[in-house]
């Protein structure tokens, strides 16, 4: 699992790669905020976005399993 942040460009990614299979491919702009953080063996990215109307927060929790949970609406 990688998160990626471009703060010029205004762009994040998050991928989860299993070998060469794409599980997860996760693309956002206009990220206001991005969290990464470790509690008792499970790391969690949690990434707000705000855009035209639109707010966002997608979290994704890796550990003993993987957990994505992805929300857009209009504010």
């Amino acid at each position: 699992m990688t998160l990626t942040w471009d703060e010029i460009a205004g762009s994040m990614s998050v991928r989860w790669l299993d070998g060469a299979v794409v599980r997860l491919a996760v693309e956002r702009e206009t990220p206001v905020k991005i969290s990464v953080r470790d509690e008792r063996g499970v790391i969690e990215f949690r990434v707000w976005s705000r855009w035209e109307g639109l707010g966002g927060e997608l979290v994704v929790q890796v550990g003993e399993h993987v957990s994505v949970r992805d929300t857009l609406l209009r504010i």
